[in-house]
């Protein structure tokens, strides 16, 4: 009886060296987790910094916009005041706008004007309430409002104040009102709820113990969550974020304990941009390091079971190596097996080497190649495939022979024994030595697809051909004009392209009927194609009665050559139409463009197409039947038209101009473009004023630009409308804007919204408060359209107040 196993003394002769590699990979494994567990604390610890700093940053610039609302409001009261007075009727109405922006504003806050002696002028329910606030506040911040701190600007944050009334602690603003000569006319007071601060920040979950607070840059808090009433307004002067982190940099991250409950936790800083505030997160470190200890213990647990199973393991490896030999004998057996199996399949099997020759051809080869198997065998894999598929096959077959890949199925052409061509799909196998497990070879099983592949070309045919006319269709037609732009683009060439429509078309279908209409287009499909000479050349129908005719290489004199003899065989069908008078019969209109593709350039194929279209309707306003040719691609955008008082609108431009009211950096103007762009939730908004030749940028938000010229500008177009309010979803498919330059450009402007800006004397249109988008937005709602008006009319009462007192704006 055969032996199946080794014999016994050379497992145990093996043992020793066994387990000596058995415990080095156990010591090697435990040091490995040894060194994983300290670096993932420490990049735990790294993960908590991150975050808390990440966090930080979007609370300072959370709480930086709120205030940045606040004072937005406060300057619309101010400039309010100033332009309405404080009489009844002034009051009543600035009482119900304070109103409703304190019911909008997050989290609710109380807005007041005081005037030079104190008194109130308006505000909130709450706010009107002066002595509610408290005889402190009110003279603090008067006495501090009549002499500004010089370097602080027009808007300035006071300590937190608890109000007796409220039952809390509010953080006041306050903003200086002066009259155009600056002198002290009132204060605008806006008061933020303290506890609203730490109910936003109780949003986040921090993990136990985690804690954030509000600071102003002198160490006084302003609030906290976890909130705790008594520690608000306290100074933290002496703590090391003030004392050391942050006079050096405005954020950074370290581990302190807490001044305020004595927590040890990991923190992070984030100055605000714009107010003297500092955001600090922290989190406790033992309880964020707990999911740490966990794993570690659990880990450790796992790599103790995988030792000892490494240690089981080797002991059943000698006898594991006894085996082997029995496994080798049943692999031949297993290779007698397979040779019976290929020989009597239908398919071709064949069994290659690391070098790609043919070691076994099963003998179907005769019936799919034309070639007995001994004729096939000891050739190169490559042999009977044809010359442009050998790339895909060698790439393939280098792959599975590497061992980069273990199987792999592709389709190719391989040339018969009576020189005919067919198609073959093989499904090829890596095949590994059963000793080293590297690769020996690869099983490749051929199956004859030529059928099927004819069937896939007929239905590729027809998803790409018009049933009515025969002609390539819509989807069709863009494939091709697609590739001959990227042709014409890489060879240097010319692309010219015809757009055809049949004259008065819906009038023949009125007067024959929709079958006689079908007829004629199947004529007309077939004169145009009869016209059109070159192997290259293709025609489409491009939309109902329009055929559009692809011409490669054909400069603008030979699309026109083209297009003329289209027109001619057309007429010369002579297919009765009454309704097209003089000449009785079907005629066609066409438009030719040509245009030189390069690489880089900021438009596509769509520009040839809009270009010809153009042109066709062109030919049909100059009276049908004949060929009109374009006069540029992209097709040059319409000028925007100019505003019925032009005159007196420039004059009106030309004294905001000279007073300098338009010159850009006036902080209350780039203020108001900011806050446009955050409420509409765009990248980029500016405050234009449109001259004779050029608009002006007063002021812009995201946008590195002082103008543009007149002609390009989307301003133009909309100081000239007949809307205050001018909305573009898709600048690229208005034809107002398609060829525009600032469209086209790589890094083009896709939607735009503009505001009119109308002067308080004559009622002029100045230019507009408008904001930009590089990609298509849905239009504005109605409240959207007023929201941006009224944010216009700030920008305007901003420019007049610059105009009558230059000297005094800053």
């Amino acid at each position: 009886m055969r032996r199946l196993l080794p014999p016994a003394a050379a497992p145990s002769s093996l043992a020793r060296p066994i387990m000596g590699l058995i415990l080095l990979a156990c010591a090697l494994l435990a040091g490995l987790q040894v060194w994983h567990s300290l670096s993932e604390r420490r990049e735990r610890l790294r993960s908590l910094e991150v975050e808390a700093a990440n966090l930080a940053r979007s609370l300072a610039q959370h709480t930086d916009d709120r205030l940045q609302m606040a004072s937005a409001i406060l300057a619309g009261a101010s400039e309010r005041v100033l332009a309405d007075g404080t009489g009844p009727a002034a009051r009543q109405r600035l009482d119900r706008i304070l109103r409703a922006q304190a019911t909008t504003f997050e989290g609710g806050a109380d807005f007041l004007i005081l005037d030079a002696e104190g008194a109130a002028v308006a505000g909130t329910p709450a706010g009107r309430r002066i002595a509610d606030i408290g005889q402190e506040l009110s003279a603090e911040t008067m006495a501090a409002a009549a002499q500004p701190e010089r370097g602080t600007g027009d808007v300035q944050l006071r300590a937190p104040v608890y109000v007796p009334a409220r039952r809390g602690w509010v953080i006041p603003l306050q903003r200086r009102i002066e009259t155009p000569q600056g002198e002290f006319a009132g204060l605008a007071l806006a008061l933020l709820d303290a506890g609203t601060f730490a109910q936003y920040f109780a949003r986040f979950d921090l993990g136990p113990n985690g804690a954030v607070a509000l600071l102003d840059t002198k160490g006084r808090l302003l609030s906290r969550h976890p909130f705790q009433r008594a520690a608000i307004g306290r100074s933290l002067a002496g703590f090391a974020l003030f004392r050391d982190k942050l006079p050096r940099q405005t954020a950074d991250s370290f581990t302190t304990v807490s001044p305020v409950d004595g927590v040890r936790r990991i923190a992070a800083y984030q100055q605000a941009r714009s107010f003297p505030l500092v955001v600090l997160v922290a989190r406790a470190r033992d309880p964020a390091l707990a999911g740490w200890r966990t794993d570690t213990l659990w880990r450790g647990g796992v790599t103790l079971v995988v030792t000892g199973l490494l240690a089981l393991l080797g002991l059943r490896l000698g006898r594991a190596l006894g085996r082997r030999q029995q496994s080798e004998r049943l692999l031949a057996e297993s290779e007698a097996s397979f040779r019976l199996l290929a020989e009597r399949s239908s398919d071709v099997v064949v069994r290659l080497g690391l070098d790609g020759r043919r070691r076994y051809v099963s003998p179907a080869s005769e019936a799919l190649l034309g070639h007995a198997p001994t004729a096939l065998m000891g050739g190169m894999a490559l042999d009977e495939v044809e010359e442009a598929d050998r790339a895909e096959v060698q790439d393939a077959l280098a792959r599975l022979l590497s061992g980069e890949a273990e199987q792999m199925s592709l389709a190719c052409r391989m040339r018969h024994a009576d020189g005919r061509l067919i198609w073959v799909e093989a499904a090829i196998r890596a095949t590994f030595a059963p000793v080293t497990g590297q690769p020996d070879g690869a099983v490749a099983v051929l199956r004859d697809i030529t059928a099927h592949k004819a069937r896939e070309a007929e239905l590729a045919t027809q998803a790409g051909t018009d049933g009515l006319t025969g002609l390539l269709n819509r989807r069709r037609f863009d494939e091709v004009l697609r590739r001959e732009w990227d042709r014409a683009a890489r060879e240097g060439t010319a692309l010219s392209l015809l757009m055809l429509d049949i004259d008065r078309f819906k009038l023949f279908n009125d007067r024959y009927g929709h079958p006689a209409g079908d007829g004629c287009l199947r004529r007309v499909a077939v004169a145009v194609a009869a016209a059109v000479r070159r192997p290259g050349d293709m025609v489409a129908r491009y939309g109902g009665e329009e055929l559009a005719v692809i011409l490669p290489r054909t400069d603008a004199a030979g699309a026109a050559s083209v297009a003329e003899s289209v027109r001619a065989a057309v007429a010369a069908e002579l297919v009765p139409h009454e309704g097209n008078p003089p000449v009785m019969v079907v005629t066609s209109s066409l438009g030719a463009a040509t245009a030189e593709p390069r690489p880089g350039l900021a438009f596509g194929p769509e520009a040839l197409v809009a270009a010809a279209d153009g042109a066709l309707y062109g030919a049909k306003r100059s009276g049908r039947n004949q060929v009109a040719m374009a006069d540029n691609v992209p097709p040059l955008p319409p000028s925007a038209p100019r505003p019925v008082d032009e005159a007196s609108r420039l004059a009106a431009v030309e004294a905001f101009r000279s007073a300098g009211a338009t010159a850009p950096g006036d902080v209350e103007l780039e203020r108001i473009a900011r806050v446009a762009a955050m409420l509409f939730g765009m990248p980029m908004a500016l405050i234009s004023v449109v001259g004779r030749d050029r608009t002006d940028f007063a002021a812009t938000h995201g946008l590195d630009a002082e103008g543009a010229s007149r002609d390009d500008a989307f301003c133009s177009h909309a100081i000239a409308g007949s809307d205050d309010t001018l909305v573009v979803p898709d600048l690229a498919t208005d034809p107002r804007f398609a060829g525009n330059p600032l469209t086209v450009a790589p890094e083009g402007f896709r939607f735009y919204a503009g505001a009119v800006l109308r002067s308080p004397e004559g009622d002029h249109r100045l230019g507009t408060l408008c904001v930009l988008d590089r990609s298509p937005h849905p239009p504005l709602n109605t409240e959207q359209k007023a929201l941006l008006a009224d944010l216009a009319a700030l920008a305007v009462q901003r420019l007049e107040q610059r105009r009558l007192a230059p000297s005094t704006v800053s």
